[in-house]
């Protein structure tokens, strides 16, 4: 029976050492000239110099990232317990994920309401004072 592990080695492998992905890697010359026309189609407006939307565009992939792994490890932690057959360890090592996974997400979701409050109250005593 081949195992898991034999499977995601092998996906790996065959996507890493692809010739096609060296190929076409290879016919994009100069991709200098190419990232404002790449950064366009993908939805970011590319005649932006100042800082600030680049970071709150950070911010928000950072924190969209953080729900995503938290929707995985809800998952995760629901499934060790389905499928925990009444094995007390199990279930209780299920719960413990399940609920540090709870508190990993209010305290992202804490930590970017107050650096949304304090950008917010810089921003507004800057704009007002000058």
């Amino acid at each position: 029976m081949i195992n898991l592990k034999n499977i995601i080695i092998g996906l790996s492998l065959v996507v890493l050492l692809n010739p096609f992905s060296i190929v076409f890697a290879y016919g994009l010359g100069d991709s200098s000239d190419n990232m404002d026309d790449l950064a366009g189609w993908a939805g970011f407006d590319t005649t932006v110099e100042d800082p600030e939307p680049i970071i709150g565009q950070v911010i928000k992939t950072i924190i969209s990232f953080l729900g995503v792994i938290f929707f995985i490890l809800i998952v995760y932690g629901g499934f060790m317990w389905m499928t925990a057959r009444g094995n007390t360890d199990q279930i209780d090592k299920a719960k413990k994920i399940i609920m540090n996974s709870i508190v990993g997400l209010v305290l992202v979701l804490f930590a970017y309401a107050i650096t949304w409050y304090i950008i917010f109250q810089l921003a507004d005593a800057t704009y007002d004072a000058g």
